[in-house]
């Protein structure tokens, strides 16, 4: 799936209180997101999906923030080097990040790993994957990918979930390695009927994703953004994916 790679194309937001030219809190906050559906893509030029759902309602208290798609290894490293003002970042080995210069909100989501068939019977642990082909997107290889590594599979490489959902339904894969909330919002976008996929596996370890705020911020923009993440509920994040993700909207195609 083609998406947007221009780091310059931004999507900025204030309230609508800010009116007559009066000046917001804070210069829009520059937010790295990940340019890869479900998380941040475009249809005919309008920014969708997880983040821009996410982002245009913590906006919503006053604050402005402007969203640069990155591929991971791009968005990562931005993370790594302290650039970021604020972003989304996994935690794959559990518990709050330890990079410096950061203040840490949440977990804000968190995502299993599925491994996932077109058909068969659930399974309760990883002996079945002996023999068969196993289909991995190309992004970062978190703990149940490592572990597959390591024993008798046939690892495919597919460019997304989307295309290996389709390649299970053509009988070219016998299993997908696959992250949940990605899975639920490429079965949408496919309109695909959920019936048709089995999880045959979960990883039981689950990945958090916790929002980084550079201490470089202001304090006060700091505890604003704190205060607008708990007006949103818990597990606000994952609500407004899948709403943004919604049946109206499967079959999408993403520039």
């Amino acid at each position: 799936m083609a998406i947007s790679k221009s780091p310059f194309y931004s999507l900025l937001w204030g309230v609508s209180s800010l009116v007559g030219g009066t000046p917001p809190i804070v210069p829009s906050i520059e937010v790295p997101v990940l340019d890869e559906a479900p998380f941040y893509f475009t249809v005919n030029g309008t920014p969708e999906g997880c983040d821009p759902a996410f982002y245009q309602q913590l906006a919503g208290k006053g604050l402005y923030f402007d969203l640069r798609p990155y591929p991971i290894n791009r968005l990562l490293a931005r993370f790594d080097r302290g650039e970021a003002q604020m972003m989304l970042v996994p935690s794959p080995e559990g518990g709050v990040p330890q990079q410096p210069g950061y203040d840490y909100l949440g977990p804000v989501l968190t995502m299993q790993d599925y491994l996932v068939a077109a058909h068969g019977m659930q399974e309760v642990d990883l002996q079945f994957v002996t023999g068969l082909r196993v289909g991995q997107a190309r992004s970062v290889c978190w703990k149940l990918c490592r572990q597959l590594a390591t024993m008798s599979s046939e690892t495919r490489s597919v460019r997304s979930i989307r295309q290996g959902l389709r390649l299970l339904e053509s009988d070219r894969l016998d299993l997908l390695l696959a992250p949940d909330l990605i899975f639920e919002s490429a079965l949408r976008q496919e309109n695909l009927p959920r019936e048709r996929f089995v999880v045959r596996y979960r990883d039981p370890a689950s990945i958090p994703f916790y929002l980084a705020l550079s201490t470089a911020l202001p304090e006060g923009v700091r505890q604003q953004i704190r205060t607008s993440l708990a007006s949103m509920g818990p597990d606000s994040y994952r609500r407004l994916c899948l709403q943004s993700l919604g049946p109206l909207q499967a079959g999408k195609t993403a520039d």
